[in-house]
């Protein structure tokens, strides 16, 4: 298979041994050759007669040559190609009638047809210009791959037909701006992606078929978040291309067939190549899930993850004391490790040990926290300025363990902003009392931005943030780890129903500050004699949307825990901490979100949508997520400019990057060379 210009062309491996004709007598006889030459021989014949017939406008014969292939039942279908392949004028009946006959499916006749072109060369590989039938962006081998006819596509490809690859949905390049005005290009774009996403035109025409059914995936997903009108469409053939995948894989009997194909490096990143199985990273970044939950798929992986614990689950003494390894005695059994250089103390190579060594660590982290909470400032420490009852080792080992283990994802980058923040205020409080030389004095003295209370704040939110991660390795259980994975994807469901509710909120908050605003302050002395003082929930804009917001949960306003810190000054007036009243009501509104409009929904969702295809995507989800975890690599500076060289690689230039690139680049050679022979 070759490219030029951006068309696929399937390059034969040798050209044909020459064909010596035969007489119907030797026919008969049956001499000649035999076996395939003889078979060839007679197909050779048969298209001979007819091309006669045909220029001879001999009717009856062409009748009976087209339902002879045909059969006798389709009189109808016989009758309609014999008429048009006796109209020679133009070459438009002969393309309407091979594409007829490629619809019907039969090769025979394909190629009894095929061989009246002689007279129009170049002709062959062409739509229908006037056809009702077809459009005129449709090749013959395109509706071969739409049919999913692997004979008539093998033989269109031995003929050097092509398929024009299309550019992505969005390409704004100069060509795909002009044609983007005729109503017609986004179905020639969809019946293109139709033809390339087929079984028949990735056996045959691609080196490697997983490789473009990959990248194809990719330009799946993003033609139907572009294509709004096809977006359907789009995604069933995302669909139907993951079953492709899943039909491949499920051919390997043998689990060494299916390392051979995981193993494959074509395609993967340069940082990626050193892992045991590149190709799943591969399928990770083109959201391949159907592939990835594959039995085959998972069981070769679940080999790799054991790695030299294949019998673990077997025996519980043995795992037990496997975990004791890991967990109690993990702080003897790293350092020897280490210092070895991986000699001694081998089970760490395991990924499964390792995890459960990373498990550990984590866990002794989170006892570290509480240590620091339960000895946090409060009752008689409440006014002290320096942050000394927690103990330096122990936060000195928090902040150095976030810091170490706090550049794999997004969550862990803000983890590791918490834990640096916090830090930082604790050096400026110590630096602060230092200088001044006051170490305790009431809350009531202090300025609502002092360090000390924003480090309350940053460890604060960080100790959150720390047992929230630990949801992040619960995800390799399949239960537990499909309604975690679920209850994140609701994250985007909850975003658009706040961004209404925003809306809705601000309305009414104009419409009531409107009405209420001329009345504050106001008070009136009811009939008994009390009075009635106009409250400030509706005296502005701001005032009346926080109102608002808060009256949709019921409960937990932020009145019901106002911050009373005291009076002082000449004036005795109230100091008011603003900080802290913020990061309260902002941490108190994130677990309203959390809980009440993200867990309650995911709870509704659960309870209602019990169907196996919810399951199934559940199953899918555990799978992907399982196998990220799983192949999670420590992200380095190096990994760090990986990303963005791909970015750079993903810009203008490669834009326009179509399924089978990589298939053009390696056999532009090839066809250079077969050229230059001829």
């Amino acid at each position: 298979m070759a490219a030029v210009g951006g068309r696929i062309v399937y390059l034969p491996r040798g050209n044909p041994s020459a064909v010596r004709s035969i007489s119907p007598e030797e026919l008969k006889r049956g001499d000649g050759e035999t076996g395939a030459e003889k078979t060839y021989d007679v197909s050779s014949l048969r298209i001979r007669n007819f091309r006669r017939s045909v220029i001879q406008r001999d009717a009856a014969a062409v009748f009976e040559a087209v339902q002879s292939t045909l059969g006798i039942e389709e009189v109808s279908q016989a009758e309609l190609i014999t008429s048009l392949v006796l109209k020679r004028c133009t070459p438009e009946p002969s393309k309407e009638a091979l594409m007829i006959a490629i619809c019907i499916g039969m090769r025979p006749l394909v190629e009894l047809i095929i061989s009246l072109f002689y007279e129009f060369p170049g002709e062959e590989y062409n739509g229908c210009r006037h056809s009702c039938a077809f459009p005129p962006h449709l090749t013959p081998l395109m509706l071969a791959c739409m049919c999913n006819n692997f004979a008539i596509a093998e033989f269109l490809l031995l003929r050097n037909h092509h398929i024009q690859l299309p550019h992505r949905a969005d390409c704004y390049c100069e060509k795909c701006c002009d044609a983007a005005i005729r109503p017609s290009f986004a179905v020639a774009t969809l019946d293109t992606y139709m033809a390339i996403s087929s079984e028949a035109f990735l056996w045959l025409a691609c080196r490697d078929p997983i490789l473009a059914a990959f990248q194809l995936a990719t330009d799946l997903e993003v033609c139907s978040r572009v294509d709004q009108d096809y977006k359907s469409t789009y995604w069933q053939l995302h669909e139907n291309l993951m079953a492709v995948c899943l039909r491949m894989v499920e051919q390997c009997w043998h689990m060494q067939d299916v390392e051979i194909v995981l193993s494959q490096k074509d395609g993967v990143q340069l940082s990626h190549c050193q892992f045991q199985f590149p190709r799943l990273r591969v399928a990770l970044e083109c959201h391949m899930r159907t592939f990835i939950s594959a039995m085959n798929i998972q069981t070769a992986l679940q080999a790799c993850w054991r790695g030299d614990w294949g019998d673990y689950g077997n025996s519980m003494a043995k795992d037990v004391w496997r975990l004791i390894e890991h967990s109690l005695l993990l702080p003897l059994r790293a350092p020897l490790h280490i210092i070895s250089g991986g000699l001694l103390m081998n089970s760490f190579k395991s990924p499964i040990a390792r995890y459960i060594s990373g498990l550990s660590s984590y866990v002794f982290f989170l006892i570290v926290l509480l240590i620091i909470r339960l000895c946090a400032r409060g009752d008689d420490r409440a006014n002290d300025r320096i942050i000394k009852e927690n103990g330096r080792r122990s936060e000195t080992t928090a902040i150095l363990y976030t810091s170490s283990h706090s550049l794999k994802m997004r969550f862990d980058l803000i983890f590791l902003w918490f834990f640096s923040g916090s830090l930082f205020c604790w050096v400026m409080t110590t630096a602060i009392i230092s200088q001044d030389g006051i170490s305790k004095l009431h809350r009531r003295h202090w300025v609502f931005y002092d360090f000390s209370l924003i480090y309350d704040i940053y460890f604060g939110a960080a100790c959150i943030l720390a047992f929230w991660r630990v949801f992040y390795f619960v995800q390799l259980k399949r239960y537990v780890g499909s309604t975690v994975i679920s209850i994140v994807r609701c994250a985007q469901l909850c975003f658009i129903f706040l961004t209404t509710m925003v809306i809705v909120m601000l309305s009414f908050a104009l419409g009531l500050t409107t009405m209420h605003q001329a009345y504050k302050g106001g008070t009136a002395i009811g009939e008994d004699g009390s009075v009635l003082r106009m409250k400030d929930k509706f005296s502005s804009v701001l005032e009346t949307l926080r109102n608002l917001y808060w009256s949709f949960y019921g409960y937990l306003g932020p009145w019901e825990y106002a911050l009373a810190v005291g009076n002082a000054g000449p004036d005795f007036k109230p100091v008011n901490h603003l900080f802290v009243v913020i990061a309260g009501e902002v941490t108190v509104a994130i677990y309203h979100i959390v809980v009440v409009v993200t867990l309650l929904k995911m709870m509704a969702t659960l309870l209602v949508w019990r169907s196996d295809e919810v399951q199934d995507k559940n199953d899918e989800e555990s799978s992907e997520s399982a196998i990220k975890k799983r192949m999670a690599d420590e992200i380095t500076y190096q990994n760090l400019l990986r990303r963005l060289f791909a970015r750079c690689v993903h810009s203008d230039e490669f834009v326009c990057r179509t399924v089978q690139r990589v298939d053009a680049e390696k056999c532009a050679e090839t066809s250079a060379v077969c050229v230059s022979e001829e």
